[in-house]
């Protein structure tokens, strides 16, 4: 309920009884009354105070336009009226073009200032009533827009976030957790063999395995764990104050409830059953920004599917180390290989034994990969069992290990 209107007014006149005419028509109108008797006191007063009207005599004034523009620094609402003898015609017309209330010469017109007065106030009555009227429009427009964003920032069709809002959202994350110097984890999932699902029982269908995925995803992670989808198939996790062995479990989690749930025509699909390919990978241990924490993830999701689908695999760091032959003179060494689609990029430092050497966040599991050396030269590690590649060049393989 709107409290009732509260007026004050300070008062700076030489009657200093508290029966003065003045204090008896500003009471009268509901006003709240504070005299004063020094300028200095009045004026602290309106600069900490919301007082509404302020009734002074001249003479207390050196200069009425420059404590004027004064009070207007402050306080835009406080209205100033003088009482007194000492402006003449021309200065009081002056002051009240300047911004002053009103000019009362001595003896006061007590009639005219009362009429005045209940003009003030029904003045800042309606004040009142229209701040109320504005504060309920700001307050339904709030509410609209935080609808309409909550409106844009959900996937309509599955209840989750957008990429949009998941992305903005990392960025605070990770921020954060930056400052709490506290790990923030990533999961990347997708759905095994939806295409084939969606080319075997069309659109609809599918949307209705995309809406029990959103179920299911929204029953597993807790309420603070922003989760969106990303792509058509493709969904994100990200999983605060969460290490790698936390998410590793909650991906785990995820992918046997999508595995035990039913979903009908399931049983066309290879292995007879609908199931989720996920990856993962941690801040600050993996990466140190969203970009790459998705892209590490996303990896990770990959490797899950060329490892047969319905797995996760989390991103570990592996020390990668390559001795070169002494007679070999080297500018640069990168590691390629299927964990990142046989792109540059991922270099290894000159150690003071001779060795280059890098610790890389990689798929856990089997990966295949090859030094690249001067930018021209692909050479297996010595260290790793010789194989081929499709095209034929030969590369190295090695087991990650899930703690290095």
């Amino acid at each position: 309920m709107e409290k009732e209107l509260e007026l004050a007014a300070n008062i700076l006149l030489e009657n200093k009884g508290s029966g003065s005419p003045v204090s008896h028509i500003l009471r009268d109108l509901g006003f709240n009354v504070n005299r004063f008797e020094r300028l200095e006191r009045l004026q602290f007063s309106l600069q900490n105070n919301e007082i509404q009207l302020a009734v002074i005599e001249d003479r207390y004034l050196t200069n009425p336009l420059v404590f004027l523009s004064r009070i207007e620094k402050y306080s835009q609402t406080t209205r100033i009226i003088l009482i007194g003898q000492k402006l003449n015609d021309k200065q009081a017309l002056n002051w009240v073009n300047s911004g002053g209330f009103a000019y009362y010469r001595q003896p006061v017109d007590y009639n005219g200032l009362r009429k005045k007065l209940i003009s003030l106030r029904r003045l800042f009555k309606n004040q009142q009533f229209l701040l109320k009227a504005h504060r309920e429009l700001i307050k339904k427009l709030r509410h609209t827009s935080e609808r309409l964003s909550a409106e844009v920032q959900r996937d309509e069709l599955t209840g989750l976030a957008t990429k949009g809002y998941f992305q903005r959202r990392g960025k605070e994350l990770i921020g954060f957790h930056r400052s709490k110097n506290a790990p923030l984890s990533v999961l990347i999932f997708d759905i095994d063999y939806f295409k084939k699902y969606n080319d075997s029982y069309g659109h609809p269908q599918g949307d209705r395995v995309l809406e029990k995925i959103g179920e299911i995803t929204r029953s597993v992670f807790r309420q603070r764990d922003p989760v969106a989808r990303i792509g058509g198939e493709e969904f994100a996790v990200l999983l605060p104050r969460a290490d790698h062995m936390i998410a590793t479990k909650t991906a785990e989690r995820l992918r046997k409830k999508v595995e035990r749930a039913r979903f009908s025509g399931e049983e066309r699909l290879p292995g007879g059953q609908l199931t989720v390919s996920v990856g993962t990978s941690t801040f600050p241990t993996h990466a140190d920004n969203l970009a790459d924490l998705i892209e590490l993830a996303d990896r990770a999701m990959y490797h899950s599917k060329k490892q047969g689908r319905n797995r996760v695999t989390e991103t570990v760091l592996h020390q990668f180390r390559y001795k070169p032959p002494g007679e070999l003179k080297l500018r640069n060494v990168e590691v390629v290989g299927d964990f990142n689609n046989w792109r540059r990029g991922e270099e290894l430092q000159l150690q003071s034994s001779g060795i280059w050497a890098a610790k890389l966040p990689v798929p856990r599991g089997q990966i295949i990969y090859g030094y690249l050396v001067n930018g021209t030269q692909l050479i297996a590690d010595p260290s790793a069992p010789v194989v081929k590649r499709p095209d034929g060049k030969e590369v190295s393989r090695i087991k990650t290990r899930a703690r290095l």
